[in-house]
């Protein structure tokens, strides 16, 4: 058997479990996105290993290479999204404050929480899949609601540039 020389931590789908019986989300739809999410995690160590055995094999750069190079961001991305999206529900959640740390940033560039609010939910139901994401520009700080359609699609999610 082949001796990895290159090697990763393989990703756990974490159990969000604690998420049933939420208000305002059905248990139906949490169903539909852990498996949505188990199965990106899945896919991400699958094309991780496969990956890993090409580039040991001296097959960087041959189509199968990059049809797997391709497919990663889908399945990375899909997997991070989806942890942010989890992270972000709370059993007893409360409304946004003005005076919490995000509450702060929000007033600083919108005029207020409501009209953040409005906005965010204006993107969410744009026509199509796809995420609605609060983003912060790292460099001037400033917030910005987004639409992701295909999360494929640039950078890879929650990483660093170097």
């Amino acid at each position: 058997m082949l001796q990895h020389k290159i090697s990763y931590n393989a990703y756990k789908a974490q159990d969000f479990s604690r998420l049933k019986d939420l208000n305002g989300i059905s248990n139906e739809t949490l169903e539909i996105h852990f498996k949505l999410y188990e199965g990106y995690v899945t896919n991400t160590n699958t094309l991780n290993q496969k990956v890993i055995e090409l580039t040991e094999g001296g097959k960087s750069g041959t189509p199968e290479y990059a049809e797997l190079k391709r497919r990663y961001g889908f399945e990375y991305n899909g997997m991070r999204l989806h942890e942010y999206y989890f992270e972000n529900m709370k059993t007893g959640g409360s409304e946004l404050k003005e005076t919490s740390a995000l509450g702060k940033l929000i007033t600083e560039t919108y005029s207020s929480i409501d009209v953040w609010k409005n906005d965010f939910f204006k993107v969410g139901a744009m026509r199509g899949v796809g995420w609605a994401i609060l983003f912060q520009d790292p460099i001037t700080k400033t917030l910005s609601n987004h639409w992701i359609n295909m999360h494929e699609d640039g950078v890879v999610a929650d990483s660093y540039q170097f």
